[in-house]
């Protein structure tokens, strides 16, 4: 046994080596200054007009040695994006650079965020034309023409109604929508507005159900949001 032991104490100290660094790293990962460099180097008072629409515009930028950007290229991007955001970047300064031109390429996410129904800017709704059952499984599909999208009227959205819609429907034997009933509220009209549009449609159910127990206790769920416009700039790449 003795001959082990040098062996046995020299593996018990690399052990203890290796756990000593690895609690280490945690710290040494700490001491790193936060954030990328996709978030470092930002233009001052950034924000742009939000256009109509979501979606990211890449901009090619120059920084001249005032700070000032002289020249601005859209490298991909919504087309309905692109002329407001390069009107933006225009207008934005940066830091003197220490040599100067800087080219930088930047860019810009148009989102959109939840918030306060009074001050919420615009509507959003989040559906697809199936029919699940109890268990949230699709189990019939639209048959024939899309409808246009139901209505989301300002009115209703700054009063509140906003969140989570589920209709209780049933079908009859031809795939048309025989009932209807709320089974989540989330107004009056809204409810109504939705029923309406459900109401003429006609669906087709998997060809793995029985027909005479699928038809029934069906759900149609929509989620109506309340939305303020946000965005995000980001310099992805700095260069000469």
């Amino acid at each position: 046994m003795k001959p082990f032991r040098p062996i046995i104490l020299l593996a018990i100290f690399l052990l203890l080596t290796c756990g000593l660094c690895a609690a280490q790293s945690p710290k040494e990962a700490q001491s790193v200054p936060p954030g990328d460099v996709a978030n470092r180097d930002l233009p001052k008072d950034s924000a742009c007009p939000n256009p109509p629409g979501q979606g990211q515009v890449r901009l090619r930028i120059i920084v001249d040695a005032n700070g000032n950007v002289s020249q601005v290229n859209a490298l991909s991007g919504p087309q309905e994006l692109i002329p407001a955001t390069v009107a933006c970047a225009k207008t934005w300064r940066y830091d003197p650079p220490v040599s100067a031109p800087v080219t930088k390429i930047v860019s810009v996410s148009y989102n959109s965020r939840d918030c306060p129904a009074a001050t919420s800017e615009r509507g959003e709704m989040q559906w697809s034309w199936v029919l699940r059952d109890a268990r949230g499984k699709a189990v019939a599909n639209l048959d024939g023409q899309v409808p246009p999208p139901p209505p989301y009227p300002d009115e209703e959205r700054r009063a509140g109604a906003a969140g989570r819609m589920v209709l209780s429907v049933s079908l009859n034997p031809e795939g048309h929508v025989k009932e209807i009933h709320v089974a989540r509220s989330l107004s009056p009209n809204l409810d109504k507005a939705v029923m309406d549009r459900l109401r003429p449609l006609k669906f087709t159910l998997r060809p793995d159900l029985n027909p005479q127990m699928a038809s029934e206790g069906l759900y149609f769920l929509i989620v109506f949001r309340a939305t303020c416009a946000s965005q995000t700039i980001s310099t992805a790449e700095s260069a000469r």
